[in-house]
């Protein structure tokens, strides 16, 4: 077996050439999402540009031999996927798979999507927050370090440590949100959210460091999130919800681990799924401005796409979670009906999580009016081009049950 040095050595040499042949390696665009969080939609919104390259969740097969998750289509997952997340995250770094993580059968009735790019300049990846689990060897620090420690740094800085470099814990969007270009927008403060207890973090599950962290240090990442209980009552349609199903904890454990690699300490971008329903297009522009990407500007094409399953690019739990998002074409808002009731059991959950939703909303991008963005791109007054800044039709419930 080829040392890690050599192996290095080996993929480095690879990218060499494809640089000096015009090719350079697509740009990583990880979505680091939970459960239910319309992350499926905002998956087929990127692959309806065709310029990107779409991954659903290839962790998950390694997920799901990593723990004691269990799923109605558990043989199904690690039958289509790679089982070692090392080398999953190796072939999406360097290219070196095939275009997709695994093949689907194509379904009667499904869409037909745009072709994948011969050399695709992007590659967008939806992941499940706790699907990075012990990717390499060496521990991280400890969640309850990263998110409370004296001086403050990481999350516990926006959960009011004394020398804190985030908010007030009863702040809204942060002023100081570098990833949001120091926008305001504040939300007002809600009970509870005054940060997270000892007992909270304590359930935080570090993830490994080496490929954990090249993963991180080797793509543009961003978060995207959803009010628990929304979450718990959709996920408690096929699998028990718990606090680590929700992907809160293991969403904080990211944004804290992405801040700390940043070079200023800036927050990585946060997309809040309720934004994504209400103002897609306001949500979208400042999502692409966030990342800062070049090539990757907004585009019209992001909001609107033929319903129907996507085949080449559909996970194979598919036909459990992605009913709603396969009827749709795009993002709709929130129904205007009461919420189903919530078990005593659902309750305690969503309470139990909410302060981790809260101090991630805290950090959340504030949408694009389309003359703010017009501005932030530089272009002239007048001759800005790409539609109204209204919400589109069709839309579902969106989220990976992962």
């Amino acid at each position: 077996m080829a040392s890690a040095s050599a192996t290095a050595t080996s993929e480095a040499a690879a990218e060499s050439r494809a640089v000096a042949l015009g090719h350079p390696p697509p740009i990583v665009v990880n979505c680091w999402s939970g459960p239910r969080s319309l992350s499926t939609s905002l998956m087929y919104s990127f692959h309806n540009r065709g310029d990107v390259e779409v991954h659903d969740e290839p962790l998950y097969a390694h997920y799901l031999l990593k723990t004691s998750a269990d799923r109605p289509y558990r043989d199904l997952v690690l039958a289509s996927q790679g089982h070692d997340g090392a080398e999953v995250v190796r072939g999406l770094l360097h290219d070196e798979t095939a275009r997709r993580v695994y093949p689907a059968a194509p379904t009667p009735g499904g869409s037909i999507p745009p072709p994948p790019p011969a050399s695709p300049r992007f590659k967008y990846v939806k992941h499940m927050a706790k699907h990075a689990v012990d990717l390499g060897v060496l521990a991280a620090a400890s969640a309850v370090d990263a998110v409370g420690g004296e001086s403050g740094e990481g999350l516990g800085g926006d959960v009011g440590g004394e020398a804190g470099k985030g908010e007030a814990a009863t702040g809204g969007r942060g002023e100081d949100n570098k990833s949001n270009g120091g926008r305001g927008g504040a939300r007002s403060a809600r009970a509870g959210d005054v940060g997270l207890t000892m007992a909270a973090v304590s359930t935080m599950v570090p993830p490994s460091t080496r490929v954990y962290d090249a993963l991180l240090r080797g793509s543009k990442n961003f978060l995207l999130v959803r009010d628990p209980a929304a979450i718990a009552r959709s996920f408690s349609a096929v699998c028990p919800p718990t606090l680590e199903e929700t992907c809160l904890p293991a969403l904080c454990q990211l944004f804290s681990d992405l801040r700390r690699m940043h070079p200023t300490g800036a927050a990585p971008p946060v997309v809040l799924a309720e934004d994504l329903q209400r103002n897609p297009e306001g949500t979208l522009r400042a999502l692409c401005t966030a990342l800062s990407v070049e090539g990757l500007d907004f585009a019209s094409e992001m909001l609107a796409w033929e319903p129907g399953a996507r085949p080449l690019i559909d996970g194979a739990w598919a036909p459990w979670w992605y009913v709603n998002t396969h009827a749709s074409g795009g993002f709709e808002p929130p129904k205007p009906v009461p919420p189903a009731p919530m078990s005593d059991a659902i309750r305690q959950l969503v309470e139990e999580a909410r302060p981790f939703y809260y101090l991630l909303r805290r950090h959340a991008l504030k949408p694009l009016s389309y003359e703010e963005w017009a501005a932030e791109a530089g272009l002239p007054p007048g001759l800005a081009t790409g539609g109204s800044n209204s919400g589109s039709s069709g839309g579902g419930d969106g989220g990976s049950g992962g």
